[in-house]
């Protein structure tokens, strides 16, 4: 699985780290003026980006259903911050999504931008959608379901 967060090992926690990683400031502890909002970057297009975003829509139904998938999703990223898994900055970036309400969550999770796609690629929902599920969305959009993530 590749995460997102090896971007910013590239750049460090400096500002040139936070924008190459996309998350907002509020996330990565900096100052305002330091980072640009997440909401003017450009919506990414692409195979990839269109997998990631049908995939957590199905998410967002199951979670509506069962939103007892919110506790487990909220382990995982407990468990990512003890074992230091992920990238800090996604770490705190989940932690902060997952503490929204429902609403709020649903539209972080369903973000059209190149920072909504970077954080679906780190998703702790990975294993809500059975593997039928997933395929069949997978080939809905005409991809390999054996070779695309989410």
């Amino acid at each position: 699985m590749w995460l997102a967060g090896q971007k910013l090992r590239a750049g460090g926690r400096g500002r040139a780290g936070a924008e190459i990683c996309g998350l907002p400031e509020r996330c990565l502890g900096m100052e305002p003026d330091l980072l640009r909002s997440t909401r003017t970057m450009s919506r990414p297009e692409g195979a990839a980006f269109q997998r990631s975003l049908a995939l957590h829509r199905a998410v967002v139904q199951q979670v509506v259903r069962e939103p007892k998938l919110l506790e487990r999703a909220s382990r995982r990223v407990a468990d990512w911050r003890a074992s230091g898994a992920v990238a800090l900055p996604y770490v705190e970036a989940w932690e902060r999504i997952l503490s929204l309400p429902i609403g709020a969550l649903t539209a972080e999770l369903l973000e059209e931008s190149e920072a909504g796609h970077d954080r679906r690629q780190v998703s702790p929902f990975a294993g809500v959608l059975d593997p039928r599920e997933r395929w069949q969305i997978l080939r809905q959009l005409g991809s390999n379901p054996h070779r695309a993530t989410g």
